[in-house]
């Protein structure tokens, strides 16, 4: 069985291992070219508890514990970012080897005791493949080629992409045939954006599906649902497990959290929706904020299908807007409105005769 150790004891390499690379760190991608390369197994030796897709231990002896001694061994005790897949399995082929260079050995777990007195095989890179990416220009040099790598292998499947030098693309970043990417995006995390999309420079997507024939417009989506035919932005602001549903427009300045909004419904601007859902053919005016917060807890406001909510109101949640209700504009409602009803909730309006222009006139 193939396994890895990376050991990261020194602050040094601890440092370099933690530097970030586009959406992960450089040990999530070292991590990932070693499963790549048929590491069944890898550990990385470090004080500190790192989220990684690594078993983490305390030293290396724990390390070689859990593998057991019927194991075929690469022991990294540095970080070599440039190294890939290909130089691991070349490490594999050997029965005991060491890269040039590096201090990167390939052994069987049982021998490991031995090292010192063991006889390696030499195995050569590229001197520029071993630089230290704490230096600036090796720093940039790694990053520009993970992400050119990433928009070449996007290119090479069909997704048209408009500005390669403004275009930053996650490694997990799945994109379907013809999609559109304008430049100053940037798309990370497990996202998904289907056929037909567009998305407009100033756009961020994160951990978030993007249906078929979609425009995003210079907007910010993070662990969210798009569907099909919806018009998003710009500026809009979509989060924390908001689903849209299809044929839906969102425009500018509008933000939903944990929010369902479903078909044909309209939020043209500077609105917020926090904790909501909203039924089919819902239009929202202009400055609607739901009030989900009490102070202790998240409240829900529910808004059936057909409902109509005019411009600067404030739903207080709980709250539940019926089918074909309107909440008339400038409306603070605190209570649920019934089906086809109307809630009108304003001060009454009065006027002192004068005052206006007396008014005006000091403040001059």
């Amino acid at each position: 069985m193939k396994s890895a150790v990376i050991i990261l004891e020194e602050k040094k390499a601890l440092k370099k291992a933690l530097l970030p690379v586009l959406d992960r760190r450089v040990i999530d991608l070292v991590v990932h070219e070693l499963y790549e390369a048929g590491a069944h197994d890898v550990y990385v030796v470090c004080d500190k508890d790192l989220d990684i897709k690594a078993k983490v231990t305390k030293d290396l002896y724990g390390a070689i514990e859990l593998i057991g001694l019927d194991s075929e061994l690469i022991v990294i005790d540095d970080v070599y970012p440039f190294l890939d897949e290909g130089d691991y399995k070349k490490l594999y082929a050997h029965d005991r080897a060491l890269i040039k260079g590096t201090k990167i050995i390939k052994i069987d777990t049982k021998e490991l005791t031995e090292l010192k007195s063991l006889e390696l095989d030499t195995v050569e890179v590229e001197e520029d493949r071993l630089a230290d990416i704490l230096d600036p220009k090796a720093y940039r040099r790694y990053r520009d080629d993970l992400k050119e790598r990433i928009l070449d292998y996007h290119e090479a499947n069909g997704v048209i992409l408009l500005d390669r030098d403004r275009t930053f693309i996650g490694p997990d970043a799945r994109i379907e045939e013809g999609v559109v990417i304008e430049g100053d995006t940037h798309i990370y995390g497990d996202t998904l954006i289907l056929k037909g999309t567009k998305i407009t420079s100033g756009s961020y997507i994160e951990d978030s599906e993007i249906g078929n024939d979609d425009v995003i417009i210079s907007s910010r989506i993070i662990d969210s649902k798009v569907h099909d035919r919806n018009t998003i932005g710009p500026y809009a602001h979509l989060r924390m497990h908001t689903e849209v549903f299809n044929d839906t427009r969102i425009g500018n300045f509008v933000e939903f959290k944990n929010t369902r909004f479903d078909d044909g419904s309209r939020c043209a601007h500077l609105t917020y929706l926090g904790d909501c859902t909203v039924g089919k053919d819902v239009n929202i005016g202009c400055g609607v904020v739901t009030v989900n917060y009490d102070g202790k807890h998240k409240n829900h406001t529910y808004i059936a299908d057909h409902a109509f909510i005019g411009s600067n109101a404030n739903l207080v949640a709980p709250i539940t807007i019926g089918e074909y209700a309107l909440v008339a504009a400038g409306s603070t409602v605190t209570k649920d409105v019934p089906d086809k009803d109307m809630a009108i909730a304003r001060p009454f309006e009065t006027y002192k005769k004068g005052y206006g222009y007396t008014y005006i006139k000091k403040e001059k």
